[in-house]
């Protein structure tokens, strides 16, 4: 099944004090290593090159991310998001656009998404968002 790598992975990944001894970061370097399918969104590629403060080394970062496809939404996708956003919004979930659009890409595409954002985890009781278990 394709891994979808949400932000907050990415984050403890390219630390500039090295990778996090963190669970979802083993499992996203094992999943690599095993030759896995590994996606990114652009919003997500976005938020991850926003952090580092020089261009040079946001550049770095960009061409390691270059072997991870792209998932590009749809307009029905972003409509699915917006759906999604009005059902957390009535339960009473805190979600942001952002993350309801990542979390409907994963589903339509059935993918599982690898996240240590705990948001995510509200938005599987309201769809079939499926998120990589922690071991």
């Amino acid at each position: 099944m394709t891994t979808l790598v949400d932000t907050s992975v990415w984050s403890l990944l390219l630390r500039k004090k090295g990778p996090a001894d963190h669970w979802a970061v083993k499992t996203l370097v094992a999943r690599i290593e095993g030759r896995e399918p590994i996606v990114i969104t652009g919003l997500i590629l976005q938020e991850v090159l926003a952090y580092f403060r020089d261009d040079a080394t946001a550049e770095r970062v960009a061409r390691r991310l270059d072997p991870f496809p792209l998932l590009e939404p749809t307009r029905r996708e972003h409509e699915g998001a917006a759906a999604l956003l009005r059902r957390a919004r009535a339960a009473g979930v805190t979600a942001t656009p952002i993350d309801c659009l990542i979390a409907t890409l994963a589903i339509s595409r059935a993918c599982v998404l690898l996240t240590d954002d705990g948001d995510f985890a509200h938005l599987t009781e309201l769809s079939d968002l499926k998120l990589v278990a922690r071991p």
